[in-house]
């Protein structure tokens, strides 16, 4: 029977040090966890109270709560509405400009001097 090293011991060490803090850790989790579930059983409690105590209150509460939340999604579409439509102008125009490009050279602008064809930043292209 081989004698382990110091190496293995050292190793058989670490782990067994290891599984204590992991053990220790799961223990304060599980404590920090009953301490959460209490504390919201505790606003659970006190949230009752204040609707018995207090209907008339927490429901004009409720209602400006709700309000100010459909005012900030009502900014919010707008805000995405005004995006789409820019992008929707913009796609507009590009699709404009290549189907100009891709029409027959008789139907394209030209420049002021009648010359070349406008390229799609309005210069002159030859």
């Amino acid at each position: 029977m081989k004698i382990p090293g110091r190496q293995a011991t050292a190793e058989a060490v670490q782990d067994f040090v290891d599984h204590l803090r992991l053990t220790d850790n799961v223990r304060a989790l599980q404590e920090l966890q009953e301490e959460i579930a209490e504390a919201v059983g505790k606003l659970s409690n006190r949230l009752q109270a204040l609707e018995t105590a207090f209907p008339e209150r927490l429901a004009t509460h409720k209602a400006e709560t709700q309000l100010e939340a459909i005012r900030q999604a009502q900014d919010v579409v707008y805000k995405v509405q005004g995006g789409m439509n820019e992008r929707m102008e913009t796609l507009a125009v590009r699709m404009s400009l290549y189907e100009r490009s891709r029409s027959p050279a008789s139907n394209q602008p030209t420049d002021a001097t009648g010359g070349g064809r406008l390229d799609y930043d309005a210069t002159p292209v030859d």
